[in-house]
């Protein structure tokens, strides 16, 4: 947050997961792209976009949703990015959402296969 208050101007955008920019928003005041108070249809579509830089989704693409919503930085997780995947974390239910993985089924377990 120290880094964000010294390092940006006050009309930057910030883009990461809902979480931690809750406490980008209290500590530094900064814009930012999907407010994690403020739910309805158009902030879980804008939110979906935004995750696309969790995804299998191709760096321009990712590019053009972070632009279309005036992003000036994005805030990457480490907790997201490398978490163990259990097929139900962020970067899984991208991917599905995206259409980048396939579907096999164990039981009423239902697994995605890259």
């Amino acid at each position: 947050m120290q880094w964000i208050q010294a390092n940006s101007r006050p009309s930057d955008a910030f883009s990461g997961s809902m979480q931690l920019l809750a406490g980008v928003k209290l500590c530094t005041g900064r814009t930012l792209t999907n407010h994690p108070h403020f739910e309805d249809k158009a902030l879980r579509d804008r939110t979906k976009e935004l995750y696309s830089m969790y995804s299998k989704l191709g760096p321009g693409e990712v590019h053009g949703a972070l632009r279309k919503y005036n992003t000036s930085y994005v805030i990457l997780e480490d907790s997201i990015c490398l978490a163990h995947r259990e097929r139900c974390s962020v970067p899984d239910i991208m991917d599905l959402s995206n259409g980048h993985v396939g579907i096999a089924f164990t039981g009423n377990i239902e697994y995605r296969i890259e």
